[in-house]
C-alpha cells in the first residue's frame, strides 16, 4: 500500500513515504527499463516527501551527468505526483532477490569529473509568485542533494533518505523514503546528525523488513520514543488537475476509538495514494 505517513516525536519530526505501486505505474506509462525506473522512483518518492512537508506543490528537476541525463518529479501536498526522465533505457543488473539500487552508474560519470544541477520549485496556494532552489549536484545521492536543500532554504531543515530495492521478479520491488526535521529551529542542530546514517544504510534495513510505511516510522528512534495514539485520518483529498496524474489521495473514514493495542504513533496522520485506472 502507497502511502505517506507523518509521526510527531519529542522535537522531532517524520515524514515517511513508500510509493512502489506509484512508481511502477509511471515506469510502465512510460515503458522504462530498470534503472531509469528505479532513478524515476527516487524522484517521485523525494518530490512527494518534500510537497508533503512544506504544503506546497513542488517540482524537483535535476540535470546529471550520468547516462540518464536528468528527471522531473511534480508532486503536490495531496499526494498527487507525476514525473519523467529523459532516458528511458538504462537498465541495472537484477538479482533473484531485492537488493539495494545504487544510483551512482546511472546519475554520475564514472569520475564524478562532471557536476550537475538541481533545482527545486516550490508553490505555496495563495502565494502570489512560486520560489525556486538551485544547487550543484555531484555525485549520485539525490536524497543528500534535496537534504541540501531542505537546511539551506528553510529554517527547520530537513534531512532526506531515499531507497528503492531492486529484483529480477520485480524490478521495482520496494521504493521508500524518510524526511526528518525539528518540531523547531532550535531543535535543527539535533536532527542533523540523524540524517547521515539515515542515507548510508539505516532506511535501506528497515525497508528490506517491511515496505509498510506505518512500520518504517515505527523503525525510527523518534518513533520508538513517542507516546501511543490512534492515527487521525484527512477527510477530503484532492489530486493535480491533470490527465497525467500517477497518485491521488483517497478518502478514508476516521477511527472513532482507540483499539486495544493503537499504533505508537503521536499525532500521526497517513495518506493513501492510489493508481488512477487508465
Amino acid at each position: 500500500m502507497d502511502r505517506v505517513v507523518f509521526l510527531e516525536g519529542a522535537g522531532v519530526r517524520l515524514a515517511v513515504c513508500s510509493a512502489a505501486g506509484v512508481a511502477r505505474e509511471a515506469s510502465a506509462r512510460h515503458g522504462l527499463k530498470a534503472g531509469s525506473a528505479a532513478a524515476l522512483a527516487q524522484g517521485l518518492v523525494g518530490s512527494l516527501l518534500v510537497a508533503a512537508t512544506e504544503k506546497a506543490r513542488v517540482d524537483v528537476q535535476l540535470e546529471c551527468g550520468g547516462p540518464l541525463r536528468g528527471l522531473l518529479a511534480d508532486a503536490d501536498e495531496s499526494g498527487a505526483v507525476r514525473g519523467l526522465v529523459r532516458v528511458n533505457d538504462l537498465d541495472v543488473a537484477l538479482a533473484a532477490r531485492p537488493s539495494r539500487f545504487d544510483a551512482r552508474p546511472i546519475l554520475a560519470t564514472p569520475h564524478d569529473e562532471k557536476a550537475g544541477l538541481i533545482s527545486i520549485l516550490r508553490a505555496r496556494e495563495g502565494e502570489q509568485s512560486a520560489h525556486r532552489a538551485a544547487f550543484p549536484f555531484a555525485g549520485a545521492d539525490l536524497g543528500a542533494a534535496l537534504t541540501f536543500f531542505l537546511r539551506n532554504d528553510r529554517a527547520l531543515g530537513g534531512e532526506l533518505a531515499l531507497e528503492v530495492l531492486v529484483s529480477a521478479e520485480e524490478p521495482l520491488a520496494a521504493a521508500a523514503g524518510a524526511l526528518l526535521w525539528g518540531a523547531s529551529e532550535d531543535d535543527e542542530q539535533r536532527v542533523r546528525p540523524l540524517g547521515k546514517p539515515l542515507r548510508q544504510g539505516a532506511l535501506h534495513r528497515a525497508l528490506v523488513r517491511s515496505a509498510d510505511a506505518h512500520r518504517l516510522a515505527r523503525s525510527a528512534p523518534c518513533a520508538r520514543s513517542a507516546p501511543p495514539s490512534c492515527a487521525t485520518w484527512p477527510k477530503r483529498m484532492a489530486a493535480l488537475p491533470s490527465p497525467a496524474i500517477f497518485a491521488r489521495q483517497s478518502t478514508r473514514s476516521p477511527p472513532k476509538t482507540c483499539s486495544a493495542s493503537p499504533p505508537a504513533l503521536d499525532r500521526a496522520v497517513a495518506w493513501e495514494l492510489v493508481r488512477p485506472v487508465c
